[in-house]
């Protein structure tokens, strides 16, 4: 990681693709320069996000050698890595070296999961309409206050999560 932020040199992402834009936008969030994408395919080549241009893969490859980073953006990057170390390129890695975002994790209690089990169970019933039938026992003002309730409940869940990731608990 500590070579993604060396400002002497220039960091590319190669493969514009979902891989490529969530590992920009992280690096983003890290305070980490990105310099170019790139990609084999001359459609994407031209692109722009943010101000950073995708160029094509012989315009990549006509790079400093020492002083490009590549972060090669796929599922399986293996084998562009391996390309990429034979044209003489140093400093070549798997997105994965991006840390994933971090936040407080939450553990939850027995009787919150089940509350929040609760809601969902309330909330479909809302989205899905009541089970058939129900509509014969139970008037619309009670539904309605229902409603109320649970979208009450749900603006109180928002502001106490406040941004925290949720973990069962259960490793």
């Amino acid at each position: 990681m500590k070579e993604l932020q060396d400002k002497k040199k220039e960091l590319c992402i190669y493969c514009r693709g979902a891989y490529a834009i969530r590992t920009y936008l992280r690096l983003r969030e890290l305070g980490v320069h990105v310099s170019c994408f790139g990609d084999a395919d001359p459609n994407k080549a031209g692109y722009v996000l943010d101000g950073v241009f995708c160029i094509s893969y012989p315009e990549l490859i006509q790079k400093d050698r020492r002083n490009t980073v590549i972060l090669v953006c796929r599922e399986k990057p293996e084998a562009l890595i391996e390309q990429f170390h034979a044209l003489g390129f140093c400093s070549v890695y798997s997105h994965e070296i991006v840390p994933e975002e971090s936040g407080p994790e939450v553990t939850l209690d027995q009787g919150t999961l089940n509350a929040i089990r609760l809601f969902h169970t309330e909330l479909n019933q809302i989205r899905c309409g009541p089970p058939k039938g129900a509509w014969e026992k139970e008037t619309e003002d009670r539904f309605l206050l229902d409603l109320e309730r649970v979208l009450q409940d749900a603006q109180d869940r928002k502001e106490v999560a406040g941004g925290c990731r949720w973990s069962s608990g259960t490793g």
